[in-house]
């Protein structure tokens, strides 16, 4: 009858194997441009460092993913304001991508309701008065730039959207979150080869 030798080690050795392409794979993800070529947010850089191999024992090896935007990357599924917020405010143009309208100064935009759709407007004036804080985020600075510049058309009769409002963003889960089964099962294999032929020696 044969007996595994160092189950444990076996099992530590899968896990490490696995979270390396889980880690991979995360990466090639992040080579990746987003769907509409904007100023990358680096979310799957940000997966990748998330992602360790936390520990085993004789028949169980733990990966851990510690981000909930990941898992909704998985799942997909509905996302809605947090407390005290009515709308999900979604960026019109690449500037404002990956910073809140709540990052720039008061009274930078105003709300507009058009055809029953919500939109918050720049305000021109405010615009250009603003000053730019010198420890914002690189985020917040390229937006507030890229701000004055489009409201120097606003200004001149035309109006300036930077986001769009809504109650509620439904996401379909995306099925390249994960490495494909037979790329998990390619590493498990390999790894198992690899401790029986350290062992068996």
């Amino acid at each position: 009858m044969l007996t595994m030798r160092q189950p444990q080690r076996l099992m530590a050795n899968v896990g490490r194997g696995v979270a390396t392409a889980l880690k991979a794979h995360f990466a090639a993800r992040e080579s990746e441009p987003n769907k509409r070529h904007w100023p990358k947010s680096h979310f799957w850089a940000g997966v990748a460092r998330a992602t360790q191999f936390v520990g085993a024992t004789d028949t169980v090896a733990t990966i851990s993913i510690a981000s909930r935007p990941f898992a909704h990357k998985v799942t997909g599924g509905t996302i809605q304001p947090g407390a005290g917020r009515k709308y999900l405010a979604i960026p019109l143009r690449a500037a404002w991508y990956g910073v809140t309208p709540r990052e720039f100064p008061r009274n930078t935009f105003r709300h507009a309701v058009i055809n029953g759709k919500h939109f918050l407007v720049e305000r021109p004036k405010t615009v250009q008065s603003a000053e730019i804080p010198k420890d914002a985020p690189a985020a917040v600075k390229r937006a507030m730039r890229a701000a004055r510049k489009a409201s120097k058309g606003a200004a001149k009769g035309e109006t300036s959207f930077a986001y769009i409002l809504k109650q509620s963003v439904t996401h379909a889960p995306d099925a390249r979150a994960l490495p494909p089964p037979a790329v998990i099962n390619a590493v498990i294999e390999a790894r198992v080869k690899q401790h029986f032929d350290r062992v068996t020696k």
